[in-house]
Parts: C-alpha cells; structure tokens; sequence
C-alpha cells in the first residue's frame, strides 16, 4: 500500500484507496481540505465513487465538519479532551 504524507503525519491508504496513485490523492486533499469542492466533483473527474473519495480524506487525517461541511484536519474538529466536536473551529465560534 502506498505511504503519503498527511496533516497529522504518514498515513497508509485503506483497500478503497489503495489503487488511487498519489498524485490523485494529493489532488483531492487539496481540492477538498477547506475547500467547498465536492466529492461528486472528484468522484466524476477521477472514476472513482464518492465513498472512496471520502474515504482518501478520512485516510489523510481530515473531517467533514457537520455544520458547514467543508473538511479540516481531524485535529481541528478535537475538542479540549480529545472528544470528537462534529465541528470545525469556525463553526464552533
């Protein structure tokens, strides 16, 4: 499996995202983290289905943010012990 370079450091893509080379991975964090791009956008430029599309992002390190539903690092939707908040900070605010 292939070994990227993600937010929150190297992550190992999953089965789905396995056959996707790296340069199709990187083009779809950077179209989606903090972007309003969406999957179905990507799915359709890159044969690909939405699940596995979000599937790369989660394999990344990021999160959709339940409110505005742009994703950002995993790290940003953590609240002060760690709990998952749904939320980016912006939202939070």
């Amino acid at each position: 499996m292939a070994k990227h370079e993600g937010p929150i450091g190297d992550f190992t893509a999953t089965d789905c995202s396995s056959s996707v080379n790296e340069r199709v991975i990187d083009e779809i964090v950077n179209a989606l983290a903090g972007q309003n791009h969406t999957e179905v956008e990507l799915a359709d430029k890159f044969g690909m289905s939405i699940e596995d599309v979000e599937q790369v992002m989660i394999d990344a390190g990021y999160e959709r943010c339940e409110s505005c539903d742009y994703w950002f690092e995993a790290s940003e939707t953590l609240g002060d012990n760690d709990e998952p908040l749904f939320q980016c900070k912006q939202c939070r605010d």
